[in-house]
């Protein structure tokens, strides 16, 4: 099946009534239909949503090129501006999600520590055990019963950013066990992984090696050696990659013009982006926009 894009910026008025919520900020989803619907799809959001797997399985793409199949029971992290696809879900899936605001999490401490978001970039997703699972879901429970018995309560979002960094703290020793039992670290991972960090600053206009080598005092050769080692393509494959996936969002999004989106992504001539946007995916972007205009949202 072609992938579809979807672009999720803003939770619409109508969707806020179908399920629990806190404004904008603080989002519950008790039913793995969003998964469902996401199926076959790459989807940009700016928010930073917990999936809570809590049976079957799922096969998901980050940013169009890291690909996990994950399988109950666990959790996955996925962030802000970064591409998410859902390749595919088993018929006994089931999930609950918590969705939040960057605004929201970055009152949440635990989930800016470095150490966490380090791991949690690496690794987005972490099994668990069968008591820490009941702990999630409690917390889940938890959260649900505020949402519904008191919204009227002025301190309703402290409330809520307490209990989760409460439970999310415990859940990072979980983390931190998770990081242990797997291989050690190597030097190339995290070359590449501080190569991934990189790009997602800088990728929109930096396009070559050299860039991101000079940053990390290597040379070309030995970024592309570590890359490749790690991931199986080379670093300018990656950046061909990021700059794809980036550009098939932005065209999917009928507010910019053809000539903006080049000039967003860093070129200065857009018939360089029409021949490189071609190459890469075999037709041109008025083309790709023309055939993924209907999949187009902002809410989700």
């Amino acid at each position: 099946m072609k992938e579809k894009i979807l672009r999720i910026d803003k939770i619409q008025e109508h969707h806020l009534r179908e399920i629990l919520h806190y404004e904008q900020e603080f989002l519950l989803i008790d039913t793995p239909k969003h998964m469902s619907f996401l199926h076959n799809y790459v989807v940009l959001n700016n928010y930073v949503v917990l999936t809570i797997l809590i049976d079957g399985e799922m096969q998901v793409r980050i940013n169009g090129v890291q690909e996990y199949t994950l399988k109950a029971k666990g959790m996955l992290y996925h962030l802000p501006e970064q591409l998410l696809q859902v390749v595919n879900l088993s018929d006994d899936f089931q999930a609950k999600c918590i969705i939040m605001s960057k605004e929201f999490v970055s009152k949440l401490s635990v989930l800016n520590s470095l150490d966490m978001s380090f791991h949690l970039v690496r690794h987005p997703f972490i099994s668990v055990s069968n008591e820490t699972l009941e702990s999630l879901l409690q917390c889940f429970m938890m959260l649900q019963n505020l949402l519904i018995n008191d919204q009227k309560n002025i301190h309703l979002a402290k409330i809520l950013q307490h209990l989760l960094t409460a439970y999310m703290l415990s859940f990072s020793y979980h983390i931190h066990n998770d990081l242990t039992n797997k291989e050690p670290t190597t030097r190339n991972e995290i070359i590449t992984y501080k190569f991934i960090e990189l790009l997602k600053n800088y990728g929109v206009k930096e396009h070559g090696v050299q860039f991101y080598a000079d940053k990390m005092c290597l040379t070309t050769k030995y970024l592309t050696h570590c890359v490749k080692e790690v991931t199986g393509i080379s670093a300018k494959q990656y950046i061909n990659k990021y700059l794809i996936a980036m550009a098939e969002n932005l065209l999917v999004s009928n507010e910019i013009t053809l000539v903006q989106v080049a000039y967003k992504l860093g070129f200065n001539d857009p018939s360089n982006f029409g021949n490189f946007f071609h190459k890469h995916v075999g037709k041109t972007p008025n083309v790709f926009r023309e055939e993924n205009s209907h999949s187009t949202i902002t809410s989700y």
